[in-house]
């Protein structure tokens, strides 16, 4: 054992007498001291540990508020170019509605008043003109959805109504392209007050993009949950899915992949969702499909 010793010649009539020793043991302090080692060596790491936090809760939060502003910043950017293009939307659809109209009205007569002979022949063709008059005029109106903010009705929605309208709505189409279309059961269905034309157009425009994105068949499930939130819209498809690349891209007005499209669709569906307060959000991957989420509150903000 360990020991301190103090020793100390004893004399006694001017002679040494003998030796004084006084010894003590110095495991106490050998204790004390490794526990004070083991408590400083404690407190060291727990700051490097603290410091190392600290510093990572900085980054974190660092990154998160550059991620908040370059979204900021590309929905400034977005909201500049929906504004200019809605200027040009408002003088083209101005500028094209009015002839537009005037060419219907003629077919109608023509369909109306005159009946030359080969009559099956001739109304063949006045229906196909009338029919792209139609489908200019939705183009006009696609504009028209840039140019202006949209002007809401709310009413209250009766969703599990709204979901089999889309249902039958789409049926045909995705009969045709071999998908399979449900929906998804089980879930209590959530109150809202919105405007049902709108909330239609967005959910509609969302189907029908999962239904063409499925060229070989596959399965088509529309949902609506209630949450913390408000309601909350699901379209899940099992397509080929979107492209990394192309992801970001989606919601930029006239982007599109599809040979024909106009690349509205979607813009005028955000702008419509945003116009209540909501937000759209997607989640896709190549060969596992994509879903969409509309996210709206339970009354427009």
């Amino acid at each position: 054992m360990p020991r301190f010793e103090v020793a100390r010649p004893v004399g006694l009539d001017g002679e040494r007498a003998g030796l004084l020793v006084v010894a003590f043991s110095t495991e106490p302090m050998e204790r004390a001291r490794w526990q004070d080692l083991r408590a400083g060596g404690a407190l060291a790491v727990a700051v490097l540990l603290v410091g190392a936090l600290g510093l990572g809760l900085i980054f974190h939060t660092q990154q998160r508020h550059l991620r908040e502003l370059r979204e900021l910043e590309a929905g400034m950017a977005l909201r500049e170019r929906l504004a200019a293009l809605g200027d040009v939307a408002a003088a083209f659809a101005h500028e094209v509605r009015n002839p537009l109209n005037a060419v219907s009205m003629g077919l109608q007569r023509l369909r109306a008043e005159f009946a030359p002979e080969g009559a099956t022949e001739y109304r063949r063709f006045v229906d196909l003109m009338q029919g792209e008059v139609r489908r200019l005029n939705a183009i006009v109106e696609q504009f028209i959805g840039l140019a202006r903010p949209p002007a809401l009705k709310p009413v209250a929605i009766e969703v599990d109504e709204l979901l089999r309208e889309l249902v039958a709505l789409v049926e045909p189409e995705a009969r045709a392209a071999g998908v399979r279309v449900r929906v998804a059961g089980g879930r209590t269905p959530p109150a809202l007050v919105a405007d049902r034309d709108h909330v239609t157009q967005v959910l509609l425009n969302l189907v029908l993009n999962a239904v063409r994105a499925m060229d070989a068949g596959g399965a088509l499930t529309l949902g609506a949950a209630a949450t913390r939130e408000g309601a909350v819209f699901t379209v899940e498809d099992t397509g080929p899915g979107i492209p990394p690349d192309v992801l970001p891209r989606i919601f930029d007005p006239y982007f599109t992949t599809r040979p024909g499209g106009l690349g509205l669709g979607l813009t005028i569906a955000r702008r419509l969702v945003e116009a209540h307060g909501g937000r759209i959000e997607v989640d896709s991957r190549p060969g596992r499909g994509t879903t969409f989420r509309v996210v709206l509150p339970e009354r427009p903000s």
